[in-house]
């Protein structure tokens, strides 16, 4: 074993501490960098959300009917099937009252826009049928909140964390498919704790 002189123990030292300085700072760089991004993106979801909010919310805002929201599910989904209140009418109804209770408890994550499309085809096929009870879905007008981590076509699934912000899902996921083929009308996703800890 060759012996260091002092020299050159304290030049391996010297290098060792800069080397060692140098990824701390970068390690510290890319850290605020990866904090700016993500509050980036945040800023933009956040916007995207709000937007789509203001837009159903102009499009609801004169469709209040606390009485049709305050019906038991039973009897709401009895008066959709025998063609008491329309499917969009009910719509409409459900995402005033959704938007307006969020504005204080933050409960809805985005307003599904689809909603009203949906609704007004169900009133369609409604009205055309001759046998209603064959043609509709058990069901039918009922309007079904998804909570945000449930996959809804055209919608972010992020549980809270923004590296799923802007992936949108491509498809349905099973329980929203079964859903809709039995005439429920998705038209909101709902908060959820995020990573779903609670």
């Amino acid at each position: 074993v060759i012996a260091m002189s002092t020299r050159s123990r304290l030049f391996t030292f010297v290098a060792c501490s800069t080397i060692a300085v140098g990824i701390y700072a970068l390690e510290t760089i890319l850290a605020y960098l990866k904090t700016k991004q993500a509050r980036r993106v945040y800023a933009e979801k956040r916007k995207q959300v709000d937007r789509s909010r203001r837009e159903v919310y102009q499009s609801v805002q004169h469709y209040s009917d606390d009485e049709l929201t305050r019906k038991e599910a039973e009897e709401l989904l009895e008066a959709l099937k025998r063609g008491e209140v329309t499917a969009l009418k009910t719509i409409r109804a459900f995402l005033f009252k959704a938007l307006t209770v969020s504005s204080e408890l933050h409960c809805v994550v985005e307003p599904i826009k689809e909603a009203e499309n949906a609704a007004a085809e169900l009133d369609k096929l409604f009205r055309d049928s001759d046998n209603k009870s064959c043609e509709i879905g058990m069901l039918h007008g009922m309007p079904v909140s998804i909570k945000e981590s449930i996959d809804v076509k055209g919608y972010d699934s992020t549980m809270g964390l923004g590296k799923f912000c802007f992936q949108p899902a491509e498809q349905d996921s099973v329980v929203v498919k079964i859903l809709r083929n039995q005439g429920a009308v998705p038209f909101v996703k709902t908060n959820v704790p995020q990573c779903l800890f609670t």
